[in-house]
């Protein structure tokens, strides 16, 4: 059978590797090492390898599959062991990472199945429900396993749903609270498969839209439109299969019009149309497209080379429509489009290393914490795993940094934003830089507010110096310093003196009595003075004020009265006020007269 042939050809290329030495790894073209053994390759964006090769076993010849499920990361892998005359598979494996970079196996090789019952590769992942599926191919009869926990795996369909010519399922899918499986029959060519629920004993089969040749197969689904796609690879050629929940149509049956056109690739929607993967036996890489009711070719540039002989993952990570492209010459390529113009290529040819030739269509693809992975076929070294390298915050921008003296605590300054190169990336905002701002203490965030911890007085001070740090969803940061400055803000006078409080009696209207002034907690202000306070003085008539002199309105007369009351307010300049009683005293003021009695001299 194929597989077997497939094995033998990669089991020797695995050998010639070994004798010659040509891991491929550590010599590649462009590959940076960082402390550890990670591996860096730097491109339109950078790439960082998140497994060590094969995870750690050169004959995981593939990862395979990926899957972002309950706070980890899973990958199936491909694995071939046991040199001799006929290979044999050891069995695939599934690993798990919580962080993107540390991997645990979380199945023992091929679930524990007799190396020649074993399941070779993981095919695809899906989540339905509260569980996580996995489908097996590539020789022997193809398995569906779930766990709920991601750790404890069970089969839900064993030997290819009773059918020992399925050894691919190659792809999974939910539709419509649905799971859909996708099948290669060596003698009946491609099938569907559905269950209601995923148990075991559920899945049934889907009729066809249209008859298929043996060795052809269901290799991937997509919705758009609010309907299910289906690629079919085939010699036949390729087919697209349609439904929008009942009977399955045939959308594409002849290849995109080429009958060399026999490979599909995997499918993703973006920009309102629906991209399709494609392999030609002629004219090699191909990409569709469609908005529902006919598919055309892509123009790009990948598509003009002839070593590059498919489209295989085509997913959207953030902004952009990401395609690989199968190149068993320098390696494969990743493209990326944001306008669905100007393609442009995201890596370096093989991340640096011709052996990581292809990957398992769209099924080795995953966003996981804000990064994009892509697992590769790699049959010298074993399979990689790559990510986008997260690139740090480089700007903080806040909307306003003044804020007026005497406002309350936890006053709003201003909203804070962050630019970044990683397009889609979230942000937190903290007080809590590598070097404190002097007054960071007089200040807290909320959420992305920046707000006043104290009451600030610009008499006493009135700049403030802080340091705002970013932080983004890998944890990378950076630090900005602001200097927030307090606006001065009117404020009532607080006092008002008279320089006397006394008076002579008898003494004209209009007599100075003493000079008024006015404490104010701002600097240069201005005030005026007036017998007018809210709750006036008794005797506010008997006085005027001229200037900022306290003046008599009557002549006094202490015999009558010794004691006046009034009420002084002073006004600043911005109409703010302060008033104060005052008791003025009037002095008595008798001069002594001197009789003069006529003497008489007798």
């Amino acid at each position: 059978m194929k597989y077997k042939k497939l094995a033998i050809s990669l089991l020797v290329i695995l050998l010639a590797a070994s004798v010659a030495g040509a891991s491929g790894f550590e010599t590649g073209a462009n590959r940076l090492s960082r402390p550890g053994g990670q591996k860096l390759a730097p491109a339109l964006i950078d790439w960082q390898q998140a497994n060590s090769n094969g995870f750690g076993d050169p004959l995981e010849l593939e990862v395979s599959a990926l899957e972002a499920f309950n706070g980890y990361l899973y990958a199936g892998t491909y694995n071939l062991v046991s040199p001799g005359p006929v290979p044999v598979f050891d069995g695939t494996r599934i690993y798990r990472s919580p962080d993107g970079v540390t991997w645990t196996p979380v199945t023992t090789p091929g679930f524990a199945n007799p190396h020649d019952s074993a399941a070779p590769a993981i095919l695809d992942f899906v989540v339905f429900g509260t569980r996580l599926y996995a489908s097996t191919g590539r020789g022997n009869a193809a398995q569906i396993w779930r766990a709920s926990n991601g750790v404890s795996w069970a089969p839900m369909v064993a030997a290819g749903f009773g059918d020992e010519n399925i050894h691919d399922i190659a792809a999974l899918a939910v539709y419509n609270s649905m799971i859909y499986a996708g099948a290669s029959s060596q003698v009946n060519g491609a099938r569907l498969y559905s269950s209601a629920s995923g148990d075991s004993n559920t899945w049934n089969p889907v009729t066809a839209p249209a008859a298929t040749m043996a060795g052809a197969g269901v290799t991937g689904f997509a919705t758009f439109g609010g309907a299910l796609y289906a690629a079919v690879d085939s010699e036949a050629p390729v087919q697209i299969w349609r439904t929008s929940g009942g009977a399955w149509e045939v959308v594409v049956s002849n290849g995109f019009g080429d009958t060399n056109t026999t490979l599909t690739g995997g499918m993703a929607e973006f920009g309102g149309y629906l991209y399709v993967g494609a392999g030609n036996t002629v004219n090699g890489a191909k990409l569709f497209r469609t908005n529902g009711t006919g598919f055309s070719p892509v123009s790009a540039s990948f598509t003009a080379d002839t070593n590059n002989t498919q489209v295989e993952m085509v997913s959207v990570f953030e902004t952009y429509l990401y395609v690989s492209v199968k190149n068993t010459a320098t390696g494969l390529e990743v493209w990326r489009t944001s306008d669905l113009v100007t393609w442009e290529q995201a890596n370096l040819d093989g991340f640096g290393d011709s052996n990581n030739t292809s990957t398992n269509r769209s099924h080795a693809s995953a966003n996981f914490l804000n990064r994009f992975y892509v697992g590769t076929s790699n049959v010298a070294a074993g399979g990689e795993l790559w990510r986008t390298v997260s690139l740090a915050p480089t700007d903080i921008l806040l909307t306003n940094n003044t804020v007026n003296e005497n406002s309350p605590v936890n006053t709003i300054i201003g909203a804070l934003s962050a630019a970044s190169p990683d397009p889609g990336s979230t942000f937190t905002f903290s007080l809590a830089c590598a070097v404190a701002g002097a007054d960071d203490a007089s200040f807290n965030i909320l959420g992305s507010n920046l707000r006043t911890s104290t009451i600030f007085n610009r008499e006493a001070k009135s700049i403030y110096n802080i340091c705002i740090r970013v932080t983004d969803q890998g944890l990378l940061t950076f630090d900005e310093n602001f200097v927030i400055t307090v606006n001065n803000v009117n404020e009532a006078p607080t006092g008002c003196s008279l320089s006397n409080n006394t008076v002579d009696e008898k003494q004209p209207v209009n007599t100075v009595v003493g000079a008024l002034s006015a404490t104010d907690p701002d600097a240069g202000s201005t005030f005026t003075f007036s017998l007018a306070c809210a709750v006036a003085g008794a005797d506010d008539a008997s006085f005027n004020i001229l200037g900022s002199n306290l003046r008599t309105s009557s002549v006094f007369n202490f015999a009558t009265k010794s004691t006046y009351n009034i009420c002084i307010r002073v006004m600043d300049q911005g109409g703010l006020t302060y008033d104060k009683n005052y008791a003025i005293t009037v002095n008595v003021n008798q001069t002594s007269t001197l009789i003069y009695l006529p003497v008489v001299i007798r």
